[in-house]
């Protein structure tokens, strides 16, 4: 290129060769910084670009599990343990139960989501099954009768429990221990009202293959059991039952399942009115 061609295009740049020199060399810097790292990232997963695509391969999972355990470690994102899972029933195969949950730590990886729920000869089902519609209007009639009988009771007991209470008049301890009795006893009747009024039926000792894909369920994981004579433990982290926050796949102590409630029926469409008939003459 000539001198005056250069002239001429270095004029039609308006002059500004430092400032397209500069555009150029940040390319260049960008695109090597792109590639070295790449190159780096090469060579630390073994020479394989699909661990490098894949996110929980190679030594990608190293690096991700390291990075996860020292922000857990440093208490910007504590660990929860949870003894506990609710979830949604996608499959009941066997002695086990695959559900869907939430992930109980943000950092937890994805496929925590899903779970398997084994049970053995000591887990406990528990299930809750929608009511008719006759079912619900007859026990929420019974129910709140004997809603109200049990709340007279207890207003009664709680009178005569004033009595035995600090500063009370009664001295004999037998009667008081049966006001006591009673009292519980009228207690426990209102709580069998109120649950009487639910929705669903209790049915206790359910069997696994009650359970269907679709029902709401609660698993614990094994419960930790005191032993005898020994001074009460503090608290475990997951209540009393062991963690199982980071476990895909577990025995389950307790299982309470509920179907999910019916969907309401569709209104029904009024049938068109006859059209008028006209008598042939």
């Amino acid at each position: 290129m000539s001198k005056r061609k250069l002239e001429k295009s270095v004029m039609r740049c308006g002059g500004n060769v430092p400032v397209v020199a500069s555009i150029i060399v940040l390319v260049a810097f960008i695109a090597g910084l792109l590639l070295g790292t790449l190159v780096v990232a090469k060579s630390y997963s073994g020479g394989s670009i699909s661990a490098l695509i894949s996110p929980m391969t190679g030594s990608f999972a190293d690096g991700y599990n390291a990075a996860k355990k020292k922000l857990a470690d440093s208490g910007f994102f504590g660990r929860q343990m949870t003894g506990s899972l609710s979830g949604q029933i996608t499959k009941v195969s066997g002695n086990e139960v695959t559900f869907t949950a939430p992930l109980v730590n943000p950092l937890d990886d994805e496929s925590l989501k899903t779970r398997i729920a084994v049970a053995d000869d000591k887990t406990t089902i528990t299930l809750y099954r929608q009511k008719t519609a006759d079912q619900i209007t007859a026990d929420q009639k019974a129910g709140q009768t004997e809603t109200a009988d049990a709340q007279s009771q207890i207003a009664s007991f709680q009178k005569q429990l004033n009595k035995c209470g600090p500063g009370g008049t009664s001295s004999n301890t037998a009667d008081c221990q049966k006001i006591y009795d009673d009292y519980n006893a009228a207690m426990q009747k209102l709580n069998d009202a109120r649950a009487l009024m639910d929705n669903f039926a209790k049915v206790d000792n359910a069997k696994l293959s009650d359970l269907q894909a679709g029902m709401q369920i609660t698993v614990y994981g094994a419960e930790i059991k005191q032993a005898a004579n020994q001074p009460a433990a503090p608290m475990p982290p997951a209540g009393n039952f062991t963690d199982i926050s980071e476990q895909a796949k577990f025995t389950a102590s307790q299982i309470i399942a509920r179907e999910m409630p019916a969907a309401p029926a569709a209104p029904g469409i009024p049938a068109a009115p006859a059209a008028p008939v006209t008598p042939v003459k």
